[in-house]
C-alpha cells in the first residue's frame, strides 16, 4: 500500500520525509539505561542492607536503630524549621500585597480627584 509523503511527514513541507532524531532517541536510551542501573543499585544495596542487619549482634541493631531514630528527629527538626520559615514568607507575602492594594487605593482616590477637578475646569470654561 502506497501512502503519500504527507500522511507520514510531521511537517508541512511536500516531498520531504520524517526521520527521528536519533541522539535523541540515543539520549533517552541512556538515560533509561542509567535509571535501570540504578534500580538494580538500590535493589542490590537493600538486600546487602538486609544481609547485614541479620548478621549484626544485638548491640550493633540497635546502635543502627538509635542512630536512624537520631536522623529521622533531625531531619523531622527541619521540616519545622522549614515550616516556620514559609509561615513567614507567607507572612510577609501577606503584608506586601495588603500594602500594595492600599496604596493601588490611594492611586484610585488620587485619579478619581483629578478626573474631577479636571470635569469642573472643563466645565467652568
Amino acid at each position: 500500500m502506497q501512502h503519500s509523503c504527507q500522511a507520514l511527514c510531521f511537517s508541512h513541507r511536500p516531498h520531504t520525509t520524517w526521520s527521528p532524531d536519533l541522539s535523541m532517541i540515543a539520549k533517552m536510551g541512556r538515560q533509561r539505561n542509567n535509571l535501570q542501573r540504578k534500580e538494580k543499585a538500590d535493589c542490590q544495596e537493600k538486600k546487602l542492607n538486609e544481609i547485614e542487619t541479620c548478621n549484626m549482634s544485638e548491640k550493633e541493631f540497635r546502635v543502627m536503630v538509635i542512630e536512624f531514630i537520631n536522623q529521622m528527629d533531625e531531619k523531622i527538626n527541619n521540616l519545622y524549621k522549614n515550616r516556620e520559615e514559609l509561615k513567614n514568607g507567607i507572612a510577609t507575602i501577606k503584608n506586601m500585597m495588603e500594602s500594595f492594594n492600599s496604596r493601588l487605593e490611594e492611586a484610585k482616590d488620587q485619579i478619581s480627584s483629578l478626573e474631577d477637578r479636571a470635569e469642573k475646569d472643563s466645565q467652568s470654561e
